[in-house]
């Protein structure tokens, strides 16, 4: 009987997250990235050093939490009740800390 609930926990548990929006907002993933652009607009060379060391950690790491805990969040908790998207808001994202122009990280080109 104990092993029974175990394994219908275990279900229900592995229903719930992998049932939760894949699509985003990806929050932790996406505080990383962000970071790690606004670390090498500062500073090039530091900036090369955390994309090939750290981000890739950082990036790995932010997608597992994402995945198992805050897509679920934002999924069960706001996204099926009111129909619509959640999306990471990238206009608080400086341009690294020394420019102050604003956020660039996600302009289009303009062709």
């Amino acid at each position: 009987m104990k092993r029974n609930l175990v394994l219908i926990v275990m279900l229900l548990a592995f229903a719930v997250v992998s049932s939760g929006c894949m699509a985003g907002p990806w929050t932790a993933r996406e505080a990383v990235d962000d970071w790690a652009a606004n670390t090498y607009a500062d500073n090039t060379l530091l900036g090369t050093v955390v994309y090939v060391f750290v981000w890739p950690i950082g990036m790995w790491l932010g997608s597992i939490v994402d995945l198992i805990v805050l897509n679920n969040v934002a999924w069960w908790g706001a996204d099926i009740w009111n129909g619509t998207g959640t999306t990471v808001d990238h206009k608080n994202a400086p341009n690294g800390r020394t420019n102050k122009e604003g956020n660039k990280l996600m302009e289009q080109p303009n062709w």
